[in-house]
């Protein structure tokens, strides 16, 4: 559908930290810069003869847990951005909701407003010409009774007749105006209402012109902490959205933490080996969980989505995920705070995770092994070139013999392909590791192991793998 580029747009730097306090010679300063180093200065200079007294002070010490604690936060805050990025998931709309509220949609109607001026009486004209005929024949001594009333029944017939003349053009007009405005506004409501409509009738069938709108739309409400490459393919017959991610040779994870010591103070120092890599793989296993829930409100006939994580130019496999719709609700649902390295697959054909090693070898899977496990999982025939390329071409796949044995789900189908893989009954040391993962077999774990402390560079493969390895879950 077109490869998208989507840049960094969640960044927190670690800036210096300063606070004040008075003491009993001025005001003293603390700062704490992003290496951990504390600065005292009194009055405005760190070299002052009141440094020592601000430092017995007693707000010295609660001055530089804070500033201590707020540094620590920044810090962790910044490697959250990268490891927790499931902690932003939100569940997508149910077909039952989108279903109601269509039901409940209801075209609406203008309402005009109604004319505001009272139709004149009799009784207030008569008013009127008494009032007008008692200033005319106004007389400072005696009645003017009998003047008054031959003023008003000599015009009261036609000032009657004006007056309602003129309201009833003043009515017509405010009616016409009306209409206008009742035309001009029911064809608004006629297209919100056809409008609104057809985007719930497409979010419950999900045309491809319409999913494709909304995933560009959705594009701009993806906020990563690093630059991504992401291209998609939507089947609607399949109900299936496949995504591929391509993510920077080296993600910038922040290599360094804040831990706070008994002092109130906070020390500075580089991640273990251990700690960077447990941040990248929840880096890494978070990204499908946040994909996924961008998308799967896009249309309600989006029952399956898998996310596949490459490595920059797509060498390296870094992860795939299938999620079912249902199962992904109820997860997001559940709970938000989940780890994702657990609960990386949903269903009954995946298992969770649940040794570092394991993963770690899933972390390293070379591009050809890594697109046949998909395949595998999905019981088609491996397409080298894309895994959106193994998802989308799946039927037509799953009814071609060429060069392949027969397929059967959880198992995966291998196309030879010499340059990728000269040898067929021979793996890399590493591809060997990744399948011995997968199958339980001593003889294979054996060769493995075997080939590592001999120092090879392949593995001999027993015949039954050299066509069909049955793989019974990814991860």
């Amino acid at each position: 559908m077109g490869k998208y580029s989507i840049r960094q747009s969640v960044k927190h730097d670690i800036v210096p930290l300063r606070d004040s306090f008075q003491f009993n010679y001025g005001k003293a300063t603390v700062r704490l810069d992003p290496n951990g180093t504390y600065t005292l200065m009194a009055n405005g200079s760190e070299y002052s003869e009141y440094v020592n007294s601000a430092r017995r002070a007693y707000q010295y010490k609660p001055t530089v847990q804070k500033l201590s604690e707020k540094m620590r936060d920044a810090y962790d805050q910044q490697t959250f951005d990268f490891t927790h990025l499931n902690y932003r998931l939100s569940p997508s709309r149910s077909k039952v909701s989108i279903e109601n509220t269509l039901d409940k949609l209801v075209l609406q109607k203008y309402t005009n407003k109604p004319f505001a001026v009272k139709q004149p009486t009799k009784a207030e004209i008569r008013a009127e010409l008494e009032y007008e005929a008692s200033q005319l024949y106004f007389k400072t001594f005696g009645k003017n009774t009998k003047q008054i009333e031959e003023y008003v029944n000599a015009h009261l017939h036609d000032a009657l007749d004006q007056r309602l003349k003129t309201w009833q053009e003043l009515s017509d007009y405010h009616d016409a105006i009306q209409a206008q405005n009742a035309e001009k506004q029911n064809l608004i409501y006629f297209k919100e209402y056809t409008d609104k409509k057809e985007e719930l009738e497409n979010i419950l069938s999900g045309p491809t012109r319409f999913v494709d709108a909304e995933i560009r739309k959705r594009l701009s409400d993806i906020h990563l902490p690093f630059d991504i490459e992401l291209d998609y393919a939507y089947s609607k017959q399949q109900k299936r959205l496949d995504v591929e991610i391509e993510v920077p040779t080296t993600i910038p994870i922040p290599f360094q933490k804040a831990t706070m010591l008994a002092s109130g103070k906070v020390s500075i120092k580089n991640k273990t080996a251990k700690e960077q890599d447990a941040d990248f793989k929840l880096c890494i296993y978070g990204i499908p969980y946040y994909i996924a829930s961008k998308f799967f409100d896009v249309s309600t006939n989006i029952e399956t989505i898998s996310v596949t994580v490459w490595s920059e130019g797509k060498k390296t496999g870094l992860i795939w995920v299938e999620f079912p719709r249902d199962d992904f609700n109820d997860l997001v649902k559940r709970n938000r705070q989940f780890d994702p390295v657990f609960y990386i697959t949903i269903g009954e054909n995946y298992s969770p995770l649940t040794g570092t090693s394991h993963s770690s070898r899933v972390l390293n899977s070379q591009r050809t092994v890594f697109l046949k496990m998909i395949a595998g999982i999905k019981g088609i025939t491996v397409d080298t070139g894309s895994a959106l390329k193994t998802a989308s071409s799946s039927k037509s796949s799953r009814s071609s013999s060429a060069n392949t044995s027969s397929s059967s789900p959880g198992k995966i189908s291998v196309v030879d392909n010499g340059d990728l893989n000269p040898d067929p009954f021979h793996l890399t040391v590493s591809d060997a590791t990744l399948l011995s993962s997968f199958v339980n077999d001593p003889e294979l774990e054996k060769e493995v192991q075997n080939a590592m402390w001999a120092g090879d560079d392949t593995v001999p493969i027993h015949p039954k793998y050299g066509d069909t390895c049955k793989f019974p879950c990814l991860i």
